[in-house]
C-alpha cells in the first residue's frame, strides 16, 4: 500500500528502543493557498483521522504514532477548526483483547475523546479495531496472528472474534460505525504465526492471496454477527483495503473484491456455521484507502475506484456505500511538493462529488506530523500530517495543506490557535 500506519507489525516493535523523536527545523510560515470552489455541500462527511494511542496504553506498538506534545483537547480543537465532520477513531489492540473485559483505562479515554470531538462540530464517528482475540487456544506469535483454517482452534478462535466484536459494539453504542480491522488485504496487518515480513512487503510465510481472501470472508462474518449482537443499531464496514501491490490502477484490489464476493456467492460460507450468501451478513459497507501519488488523482485515479465500486454491482449487490477511510499524501517535507499535492487533495474532494456517488465519507489522513514515525516508516511517513509537531519553541503549526484542507471542509476556527 502506500505507506500506511495503525499499529504496524510485531516485528517493528523493537524499534521503539531506537531513542526520542528529534527536533524539526524551522519552517517558513505557511500561506493560505488560492482554493478553487471545492467547499463540502454535505453530501458526504469529509472526516480526519489522529491515532489517539498515547494515554494508558499496554501494547508497546502504541509509540508508533507517538506525537511529541499530544495533547486531546488540542486535537480535537484543530479537528474542530478544520471543519471536520467525521472522525476514524482507531483503537490500539491493547483496549479489547478478548470478549472477557477491556482496559477501562482506555475505554474512558476513548469516550472523552469522543465527547471532546462531538463538542468541536464532529458529526459521525467510525471507529476502527484490530482484534486478534487471545483467548480461543490458538496462541498467537504477533499482535495480528490468525490461526489457518486447517488449525484446530480455528473455529474457537472466529468465535472469539464474535464475542470481542459484541463487547466492543455494547460498549460503544455512542459509535454508529465499526470497520473491522485495516488493510487486512495485506499480510503485514493479518497473518499467521510464523510470518516474517518488513513494513512495506510481504514478507515470507505469510497466507497465500486465496488464503487472505478466505480469512477475510469467515472473519468479517463472524466480527459482523459479534457487532449486531453488541449493537444491533450499528453498521458494519469492511476492514478499509490497501490499493494492493501494484497500486490502485494494478487491478489487484478488484481482484481481492471479486475473490470475495465469489466466496460469498459460493454458498460455501462462512466456516463453521449455516451458509449465507448475503453479503450485508459479512459487510454492509465497503471500504478502501484510494492512495495515489502525486499528481495522481484524474480521471485514471476516477476509472480505478469505478472499477473496484462496480464489482459489487456485478454481484448485484448495489447501493452499498463507500468509506475511503484513509486518503492523503506524505510530502517528505518539501513545501513544493505539498502544494503539488493540494491540488491533487482538491480534485481527489471534488471527484468524490462529482464523479462518485457512492462514496460518503472520505478521511484524511492525518492531523499531525510525527517525527517518531521515520524509526519505522521513514521519512515518508513523518510527513503526513497537516500540523507540524511542536519544536524550537514553537506549537503545533498549520502547513499550506491545513488551510487548504479547512477551505474544502468550510472550516471557521484559528488554526494557529496552538502555534
Amino acid at each position: 500500500m502506500n505507506l500506511n500506519r495503525l499499529n504496524v507489525l510485531v516485528g517493528l516493535a523493537f524499534l521503539l528502543l531506537m531513542g526520542n523523536c528529534s527536533n524539526k527545523a524551522e519552517h517558513p510560515e505557511p500561506q493560505p493557498p488560492e482554493i478553487p470552489d471545492v467547499v463540502d455541500d454535505g453530501s458526504i462527511l469529509f472526516g480526519i483521522v489522529e491515532p489517539l494511542w498515547e494515554v494508558g496504553n499496554p501494547d508497546p506498538l502504541n509509540n508508533y504514532f507517538q506525537v511529541r506534545g499530544f495533547d486531546l483537547d488540542k486535537a480535537a480543537n484543530l479537528v474542530g477548526a478544520i471543519g471536520a465532520q467525521s472522525f476514524r477513531l482507531m483503537m490500539n489492540n491493547g483496549t479489547f483483547e478478548n470478549g472477557e473485559g477491556y482496559n477501562e483505562q482506555l475505554v474512558s479515554y476513548y469516550k472523552s475523546a469522543i465527547n471532546k470531538l462531538k463538542n468541536n462540530g464532529v458529526k459521525q464517528i467510525i471507529g476502527m479495531c484490530m482484534v486478534f482475540p487471545n483467548n480461543s487456544g490458538f496462541v498467537p506469535d504477533s499482535p495480528y496472528s490468525a490461526p489457518r483454517i486447517n488449525d484446530k482452534d480455528y473455529g474457537k478462535w472466529l468465535s472469539a472474534v464474535a464475542d470481542t466484536w459484541a463487547l466492543i459494539a455494547k460498549t460503544f453504542p455512542e459509535i454508529e460505525y465499526w470497520e473491522m480491522g485495516n488493510e487486512f488485504n495485506a499480510n503485514v496487518f493479518y497473518h499467521p504465526n510464523g510470518f516474517d515480513g518488513a513494513f512495506g512487503s510481504e514478507g515470507t510465510g505469510g497466507f497465500t492471496r486465496t488464503e487472505l481472501i478466505q480469512q477475510n470472508v469467515n472473519y468479517m462474518y463472524y466480527a459482523s454477527r459479534g457487532i449486531k449482537r453488541g449493537n444491533p443499531n450499528t453498521k458494519t464496514v469492511m476492514p478499509g483495503y490497501s490499493p494492493g501491490t501494484g497500486g490502485l490502477g494494478s487491478g489487484d484490489l478488484r481482484s481481492f473484491m471479486t475473490g470475495i464476493y465469489d466466496l460469498i456467492q459460493s454458498g460455501d460460507y462462512p466456516f463453521g456455521a449455516a451458509s449465507s450468501k448475503d453479503p450485508n451478513d459479512y459487510f454492509e459497507n465497503l471500504a478502501w484507502h484510494p492512495y495515489v501519488n502525486t499528481g495522481g488523482v484524474n480521471g485514471d485515479w476516477v476509472k480505478a475506484n469505478n472499477q473496484i465500486y462496480e464489482i459489487s454491482t456485478l454481484y448485484g449487490d448495489q447501493g452499498k456505500a463507500v468509506f475511503f477511510t484513509e486518503f492523503g499524501f506524505t510530502d517528505y517535507g518539501d513545501g513544493n511538493t505539498e502544494m503539488e499535492q493540494i491540488k491533487d487533495m482538491e480534485m481527489a474532494f471534488n471527484y468524490t462529488r462529482t464523479d462518485m456517488s457512492y462514496v460518503k465519507n472520505m478521511t484524511a489522513f492525518r492531523l499531525f506530523e510525527c517525527e517518531f514515525a521515520n524509526q519505522w516508516g521513514g521519512k515518508g511517513e513523518v510527513h503526513f500530517g497537516y500540523f507540524r509537531e511542536p519544536s524550537q519553541g514553537k506549537g503545533f503549526s498549520p502547513k499550506a495543506k491545513a488551510y487548504a484542507l479547512q477551505t474544502i471542509y468550510n472550516g471557521k476556527g484559528n488554526l494557529t490557535q496552538y502555534e
